[in-house]
């Protein structure tokens, strides 16, 4: 999907991503306010979700990230303030977090981060006001968490210990 493709359409509401789309290129839903659902069909390829990708779409309350996805780009779903629920398939094969992901999702209350992570972003959970639990897999290959990732009111359930404040 193109860069910029559908960013800024104000009536968007729903989005179905076909099972072939490899990749969410940088700002394609950026700033589509009334985008509430976005639903990943399956069997998924989608291997990035892009910079800026979701940023700022205000009424996007869920998301449920398919196991195929290896990387989250920068600010991917920064300043969804609505978005309280984000749940990775059990057979996760994420690699790396981006800088800022879900900064400024202001209703995001707890996350479980899948085991296959190696690498999370600074602030990537930056200024999540409500975010108070954040858990990790078991067996987690977790080596690398940058500057500020968390703030610093977060509960941490299994910490690997390259996790600061753990």
């Amino acid at each position: 999907m193109n860069t910029g493709a559908f960013g800024l359409c104000r009536c968007l509401n729903f989005v179905g991503i076909p099972s072939g789309v490899e990749e969410i290129s940088a700002r394609c839903f950026t700033a589509c306010e009334a985008l509430s659902c976005v639903e990943f069909r399956h069997p998924s390829k989608l291997i990035c979700i892009g910079v800026d990708a979701f940023r700022s779409c205000g009424f996007l309350a869920s998301i449920r990230i398919p196991s195929s996805v290896v990387i989250l780009g920068g600010t991917c779903f920064c300043g969804c303030h609505r978005l309280y629920i984000v749940e990775f398939e059990p057979t996760s094969r994420l690699q790396r977090i981006g800088t800022g992901a879900f900064s400024y999702c202001s209703s995001l209350n707890s996350v479980l981060i899948p085991a296959s992570v190696e690498e999370i972003g600074a602030m990537c959970f930056w200024e999540c006001d409500e975010l108070h639990i954040v858990e990790f897999s078991p067996n987690s290959r977790l080596v690398s968490v940058e500057a500020k990732a968390f703030s610093s009111s977060v509960k941490f359930v299994n910490p690997p210990p390259c996790v600061p404040g753990r």
